[in-house]
């Protein structure tokens, strides 16, 4: 009579494939970023936006329970924040502003970021100050 192991969850495997797809996205929106902040470029130019394929994955980042967005705080889980190292985390602050503003309709670009299970801020974004984190 043999008895049979349950087999492992392979969950984990599911966040490192959505950790690296969301570095990558942020990497991708911080060189836009960089390339539109030269102060010679005129008034309408100063808008930031994401791509199409940028803003789907901040919405499938939101349904599947990893970052939630409401004004202009981003509260996001606490442990894909704690595996970002602090260029990253610049990286992701910087594109949840994009995403924020943008909804409300705004061009004031800054965003707090906030744990989502306990709600203390982690570190915020500005167009206008850079980055911090707390």
């Amino acid at each position: 009579m043999t008895i049979e192991q349950p087999k492992p969850k392979a969950n984990w495997w599911w966040a490192i494939l959505v950790f690296v797809v969301f570095c990558f996205i942020m990497f991708k929106v911080c060189n836009k970023v960089d390339n539109s902040s030269d102060s010679s470029k005129s008034l309408a130019s100063n808008h930031l936006t994401l791509t199409q394929g940028q803003t789907d994955y901040m919405e499938q980042l939101q349904k599947e329970g990893f970052v939630r967005f409401e004004y202009k705080n981003a509260f996001i889980d606490p442990g894909l924040w704690a595996r970002m190292d602090v260029k990253l985390k610049e990286d992701v602050a910087c594109s949840f502003a994009i995403y924020c503003t943008n909804k409300i309709g705004d061009d004031l670009y800054w965003c707090e970021i906030k744990d989502k299970m306990t709600g203390k801020k982690l570190a915020k974004w500005s167009k206008s100050w850079g980055f911090k984190i707390y």
